[in-house]
């Protein structure tokens, strides 16, 4: 499927009309795709209330561990994808090699990455099996993905992208239905195993929709995407960085707390990817002059998406989980404050690693690194001393230091342009 190119530019044009405009580009990924982020809504939420407390944390930090490996694996290249396959035609590049070659590439990251973990985490090897497998196919994934989207398939993008996790459905209603609990290691194989359909439906579609070309990515543009990087892994680290932070410091029994909260913040990620791939590929394709309108439509649905969950999750959350995680409804605020920001700093960063010169993203990204790793050793003082508040506290500190450092080197961006 094909968004039509309905648009011509957005620039100059009320803030109806615009929003109107871009609705109509992001509608269709974004029903399809909400409807599989509610999926994993609801079945992580029914997974959490059947799985021993213990191992609901230890789900949680697997996922999230999965997700780091996942990033660390693809070097950055995905978000180079969106540049390369996006200037080109469908028939330029020898996407079968390109997609071969990317995720031969990933062992060598994801075994290091693997390594590593074994020596931070008590994990068992059926879960660092799951963590090699899983990161691989992970990467593969998210690289063809973004091979669809870079042409403007947007809807088998976004959908694929959540696949695997939107079939945890169907484990959490088995286990609703039937009354039974469950465990953690069958979990992990279905999750594998979605992972391997979803490749495979991948695979097909992009042999309907994309022709073999002569074009490779060369080795020097790969080495050139660790810039991206270090972009992605920023926006991790106030989700899954500070999961994985949390899951060495805390017993899982206490991560379960956090990550049942989380579950509540997760549809301003789902949002923020979806207009992440949306709004790339349209700024790459289409140059504008002014963002005002832009900016404050999302700004004012951010807040105040972050206005109803934080008034309105507690009692949801007390009547999902019937009680059993009472302990953590203090962190919705914090929450709902770090995904409405998350959300914010969608288009700042579309517009930057779609068009701005790499060195410039470099400069960026060394001031976010710099930042972000002084608030990690922060973040893990304060996890340590205040406990699951301090997981929510973190959280909300790196999403702010990320989205100030953001605008203002976005900001700045534009005013060079513009002189």
């Amino acid at each position: 499927m094909r968004i039509p190119e309905v648009l011509e530019s957005l620039t100059g044009e009320g803030l109806v009309l615009g929003a109107k405009r871009w609705a109509g580009i992001a509608f269709a990924p974004f029903a399809l795709t909400a409807s599989a982020g509610v999926l994993t809504l609801v079945g992580t939420t029914l997974l959490f209330r059947a799985l021993p407390t213990d191992e609901a944390g230890r789900l949680a930090l697997s996922l999230a561990l999965l997700e780091i490996l996942g990033l660390l694996g693809s070097l950055g290249l995905p978000n180079m994808i969106t540049r390369l396959y996006g200037a080109a035609g469908r028939d330029a590049f020898d996407w079968p090699l390109d997609l071969a070659g990317t995720a031969a590439l990933a062992v060598i990251p994801v075994t290091i990455g693997v390594l590593a973990t074994s020596a931070v985490y008590d994990l068992p090897s059926g879960t660092l099996s799951f963590l090699v497998i899983g990161a691989i196919l992970l990467v593969a994934i998210n690289t063809g993905c973004f091979m669809l989207n870079a042409h403007g398939h947007y809807i088998w993008s976004s959908l694929l992208l959540r696949l695997s996790s939107a079939m945890l459905i169907v484990p959490g209603t088995w286990t609703f239905v039937a009354g039974n609990s469950t465990r953690l290691v069958p979990l992990l194989l279905f999750y594998s195993s979605g992972l391997a359909l979803t490749l495979m439906i991948l695979i097909w579609l992009l042999s309907r929709h994309l022709s073999r070309g002569s074009r490779r990515i060369t080795l020097s543009q790969r080495l050139e995407a660790t810039v991206f990087l270090a972009s992605t892994g920023m926006s991790f680290l106030p989700d899954q960085g500070i999961t994985a932070i949390a899951g060495a410091l805390l017993r899982p029994e206490t991560l379960a707390l956090y990550a049942a909260m989380a579950v509540f913040a997760r549809p301003f990620k789902l949002g923020t990817n979806i207009l992440s791939m949306i709004m790339t590929p349209e700024l790459v394709r289409r140059r504008r002059a002014r963002y005002l309108n832009l900016t404050l439509g999302l700004w004012s649905l951010a807040l105040l998406s972050s206005l109803g969950i934080a008034l309105l999750g507690p009692g949801v959350a007390h009547w999902v989980y019937g009680g059993r995680y009472d302990g953590g409804l203090g962190l919705l605020p914090f929450l709902a404050l770090g995904g409405a920001l998350q959300l914010t700093v969608v288009l700042p960063r579309s517009d930057l690693g779609g068009r701005a010169p790499m060195a410039l993203l470099r400069r960026l990204f060394l001031a976010l690194a710099a930042v972000f790793g002084l608030l990690a050793i922060l973040s893990a003082f304060m996890i340590t001393t205040l406990g699951i508040l301090g997981i929510a506290i973190a959280a909300l500190a790196l999403q702010v230091s990320r989205t100030l450092i953001t605008y203002v080197y976005w900001w700045n961006y534009r005013r060079s342009e513009a002189s």
